[in-house]
């Protein structure tokens, strides 16, 4: 896997500095090796490097790990399969949760849920830390998965997203008061002929009305005034609107139905290749969010499929 870095063309200008971008680096085989086989005692845990990790300035350790499932356990064509090929993966995770993963009708699917959990239990178990089968997450109220220590406390938050064979994880470690991470992934490639068929039959602006009730009004109007004739690359700014609401609302724990969701608006977003991340502005009843923290990696695989990750 590749980070492939984007060019500013002729996206809105944002009238402050665009920051730099950061890469995220694909999970080494050690890291694999390492979800695949946890550390038996508290001393293995700390001698393993961490991987594709920074330090914030307030000292907090922001994780991120992206694995591609679709090389995986190769010789497993259906789901039940996977008893046979991954047996010692799933060995690793308690019944309910192995269940979990062969009710997938798909291999593929099965795959990246499989891995999802693996991430998940390696993350608390080396950074809460704590033994592998005391890694437990649980959810909240509004259902976002999270590991609540046995004092009451978070050591450690995270978010999953996973699409066309990509899982990625975004976590804190011991994060300040109040903080949160979301994450979301789109591969435009798994979608982009049934919208573009849509668009053909119906015309863009339809297309966009389509999805204006989980969309702001001046989201929608940006979409239906976008300068270029090509249609991919309208989706493009689409998709990238989408990953970025998702992200947010990951964030936040609550479901793409939230009440607010038609308060918050996007501005000057734009796909990796026309400009960074870092020139959205996030807005919410009329007001700029200036704590939230967005970053965006591109990642281009030899089956040329896209992606596009927001943390």
């Amino acid at each position: 896997m590749s980070t492939r870095s984007g060019s500013i063309s002729s996206a809105p200008p944002r009238p402050r500095q665009i920051h730099r971008r950061v890469s995220c680096p694909v999970l080494s085989r050690s890291t694999l090796s390492s979800i695949l086989k946890p550390p038996t005692n508290h001393l293995e845990r700390k001698r393993r490097p961490s991987m594709s990790a920074r330090r914030q300035e307030d000292g907090t350790l922001v994780i991120q790990w992206v694995v591609d499932t679709r090389k995986l356990w190769p010789k497993a064509l259906r789901t039940v399969q996977l008893t046979t090929y991954a047996k010692r993966a799933l060995d690793l995770l308690p019944k309910k949760e192995q269940v979990d993963v062969l009710k997938y009708v798909h291999v593929k699917d099965a795959k990246m849920a499989l891995v999802s959990r693996l991430l998940k239990w390696y993350l608390i178990s080396r950074y809460a830390p704590c033994a592998w089968d005391a890694a437990t997450p649980t959810r909240n109220k509004n259902t976002k998965p999270v590991y609540i220590a046995p004092d009451g406390s978070e050591p450690v938050i995270f978010n999953v997203t996973h699409q066309a064979g990509l899982v990625v994880l975004i976590a804190a470690v011991r994060p300040k008061p109040g903080m949160s991470v979301g994450v979301d992934i789109v591969c435009p490639t798994e979608r982009r002929d049934k919208d573009l068929g849509l668009i053909s039959k119906d015309g863009w602006k339809e297309y966009v009305s389509m999805h204006e009730e989980v969309l702001s009004q001046p989201e929608c109007t940006s979409l239906n005034r976008l300068p270029f004739k090509d249609l991919d690359h309208r989706l493009r700014y689409f998709y990238t609107l989408w990953c970025l609401r998702e992200a947010y609302v990951k964030m936040t724990g609550e479901a793409l139905l939230a009440p607010w969701l038609k308060r918050l608006e996007m501005r000057y977003f734009a796909p990796p290749e026309d400009a960074p991340i870092s020139q959205t502005e996030i807005w919410f009843q009329g007001r700029l969010l200036e704590d939230v923290d967005f970053s965006d990696y591109a990642y281009q695989m030899l089956s040329q499929k896209n992606w596009q990750t927001v943390l």
